[in-house]
Parts: C-alpha cells; sequence; structure tokens
C-alpha cells in the first residue's frame, strides 16, 4: 500500500506539498524527506501530532525522548511508523518544524493506493516555502521614534536618575577571599 498524503500551511496560501509513503515508514523517515526537500536545518527540534477532524492535537511524536515519566506514553519518531497513527482517508495531523513559535503543516491522508514504494519520496511541492524559523521579529525593532534614537537612557528610564539619589553608604565592599565558592 502507499499513503498519499498532503501538507499545506496557514501562512503560505499557495503552499502545496505532497509525499507518497509506505505505512510502514517512520516519522523520522517523513521527518528527514520534508526537512530536506524544504531545505530546512536538521539542527531545530520538530514534533508531529495526531489530530481530530478539529485540527485539536491528541498524541506528540517527538524527534526526541522528552519525557521518561512512565505513566506517560511516548513515541519516538525512529521507532514509530505512519499505520500506528494514519490508517483511514482523512486521517490528520501536525508537523510542527519550529517549536519555539509552534508553527507547522497541516497535514491529512488524502489516499490509500496499491503498490509498493522502496523509499518515501515527495511527488508535488508548489508555490512559496514558509520560513523555518521566523526570528527577524525578535530583533526587528523599531528604533528611531521621531528620529531620535529610543536605545539611549529614556529605554531604561535612566532619564529621571539623579546621582545625589545613591546612597553609597548602603553598599560595602566585599572580600572575595572570605566567601566560600
Amino acid at each position: 500500500m502507499i499513503y498519499r498524503i498532503g501538507l499545506l500551511s496557514n501562512e503560505v496560501d499557495d503552499f502545496k506539498m505532497e509525499i507518497e509513503a509506505e505505512p510502514t515508514t517512520t516519522f523520522k523517515e517523513l521527518n528527514d524527506l520534508i526537512i530536506n526537500k524544504l531545505k530546512y536545518s536538521t539542527n531545530e527540534i520538530t514534533s508531529f501530532f495526531s489530530c481530530d477532524d478539529e485540527w485539536e492535537r491528541y498524541q506528540e511524536i517527538t524527534l526526541i525522548e522528552m519525557d521518561s515519566s512512565s505513566d506517560v506514553d511516548t513515541y519516538i519518531m525512529e521507532n514509530t511508523t505512519l499505520e500506528e497513527f494514519m490508517q483511514d482517508e482523512g486521517d490528520r495531523m501536525l508537523f510542527i518544524f519550529d517549536t519555539l513559535n509552534d508553527r507547522g503543516f497541516y497535514m491529512s491522508l488524502r489516499e490509500i493506493k496499491s503498490g509498493t514504494l522502496k523509499k518515501a519520496k515527495c511527488t508535488k511541492l508548489s508555490g512559496r516555502i514558509p520560513k523555518q524559523i521566523i526570528m527577524e521579529d525578535l530583533f526587528n525593532i523599531d528604533t528611531k521614534k521621531n528620529g531620535r534614537s529610543i536605545l539611549d537612557d529614556d529605554m531604561y528610564g535612566d532619564d529621571g536618575y539623579n546621582e545625589d539619589e545613591l546612597d553609597m553608604e548602603g553598599y560595602s565592599e566585599v572580600d572575595m577571599s572570605e566567601i566560600d565558592i
């Protein structure tokens, strides 16, 4: 049997990816195929989540073991096959490729057809590929306000600082040789 899996992005309307894989393909193989095909970094932690019809997350399948608690079932990509979570056409999953910002692709099992494959493969890739990690928003600060830099004393509230208000009597020198580290 061959699974035809579709991936969509909620960030980029025209992005579409289609993958064909056997039910015995591991989630690690699927992860690597997606990451490599999209030229994403392999240094990021990724996860798959099984979902219901409303995209509510249920079970996580992690790249690496995160929790060793015995009362929680943990699934590792390398040891988990697609057929363990996808058996019927329409089954849904999420693939999270940016864990920090909780960004990923919506996946669905579109078709189950007869045949065999030696290896999972991407059969369709179209549209703009979403960036893997969005960091520029963290650093894209408008540093000018009314033509004046906001990265000066006003940024830290030092405009009202008066050196005379500092109580030097409250400070004493510490002999570092007396401190047991």
